[in-house]
């Protein structure tokens, strides 16, 4: 452990040694506590878009789309919990802000991925897939704007184990 606690590559890495044991134990706990929050939350869900930040395993996401959520986009650093979405990921997407390095670094670390196939010019026309070792596929939508508006801020990413860059 750093000065700041744990580093981001030794959370996901710790997520993603625990993302079995994770669906058969405090997933049943965490998805009944998002489904009661989802059902009392002041935002309707019925054809809701909604981002799930810290994604895990997808108990947000699932309670979202149980409730009428037209679409949900999970995002975790621990790409093993993503994978536990199953059945539920279905209407799950998975969103990078560079399509040719995400699918690189897929095929760097021995995953089949298809080649990028742009339907449209416009940010969001772009896609690839892979499959898991699990062989679950999956659909990944590049959205640039991701790029010039990250989802965690440069400026906060040194709460979560990395460094900050001083000027």
């Amino acid at each position: 452990m750093g000065s700041h606690g744990p580093t981001v590559d030794a959370m996901r890495a710790a997520y993603n040694r625990s993302a079995v044991a994770w669906t058969g134990g405090p997933d049943g706990v965490y998805g009944r506590l998002a489904e009661v929050l989802v059902t009392a939350g002041p935002i309707p869900m019925t054809g809701a878009r909604v981002l799930d930040v810290g994604a895990g395993t997808g108990a947000a996401g699932r309670a979202a789309i149980a409730a009428g959520a037209g679409q949900v986009i999970a995002v975790d650093i621990a790409e093993r919990m993503l994978r536990a979405l199953g059945e539920s990921g279905s209407r799950v997407q998975l969103v990078v802000a560079d399509a040719a390095a995400a699918r690189q670094q897929l095929i760097e670390r021995g995953v089949d991925a298809s080649e990028i196939t742009v339907f449209d010019e416009r940010d969001g026309g772009t896609f690839f897939g892979f499959s898991d070792p699990d062989g679950n596929s999956w659909a990944v939508q590049q959205i640039k704007a991701r790029a010039a508006k990250p989802l965690i801020p440069v400026e906060a990413r040194g709460r979560f184990g990395e460094e900050q860059e001083t000027p």
